[in-house]
C-alpha cells in the first residue's frame, strides 16, 4: 500500500481537487471523515491551522448531515477546542467546548445518552 503525506491527503482534497480522487470518495461523510483523521495528524505535527481547517471541514459536513447539534458535531468541537487550547487560545477553546457540552447535555436531558461523566475535560 501507498501511504500518503498529510500534505498530499491536503493538496488533494483542498487545492488540486483531483477528479480520480473525488470519485474515490463517495460521499461528503466520506470525505469529512478523512479531513477528521487528517485534522489529527496535523495536530500531531503542531500544525493547527491546517488542523482547523480541516476539522472545520468535517464539522460543516458533519452539521449539514447529521444537524448542528448532533452528537457528532459534538465531538468534532470537542477536538477543536482541544486545538485551540494546545495554542494557547483560551477564549476560543472555551468557546469550542461550551458549544460541544451544551449538545452533549441536550442529549442527557433527553436520556438519549445514559452518562457522560467524562464530558469534557479542561486541562
Amino acid at each position: 500500500l501507498e501511504t500518503e503525506t498529510p500534505d498530499e491527503v491536503f493538496d488533494t482534497f483542498f487545492r488540486n481537487r483531483n477528479p480520480g480522487r473525488q470519485r474515490q470518495a463517495t460521499s461528503s461523510l466520506e470525505s469529512a471523515l478523512t479531513m477528521e483523521k487528517l485534522a489529527g495528524a496535523y495536530g500531531k505535527l503542531n500544525r493547527a491551522d491546517d488542523a482547523l481547517r480541516c476539522y472545520t471541514y468535517a464539522l460543516r459536513v458533519f452539521g449539514e448531515h447529521h444537524g448542528d447539534e448532533s452528537l457528532k458535531v459534538a465531538e468534532v468541537l470537542k477536538r477543536i477546542g482541544t486545538v485551540y487550547q494546545d495554542g494557547h487560545d483560551y477564549k476560543r477553546c472555551v468557546r469550542a467546548l461550551q458549544r460541544a457540552l451544551h449538545i452533549r447535555d441536550m442529549y442527557e436531558e433527553a436520556d438519549a445518552v445514559p452518562t457522560y461523566s467524562d464530558a469534557l475535560v479542561f486541562v
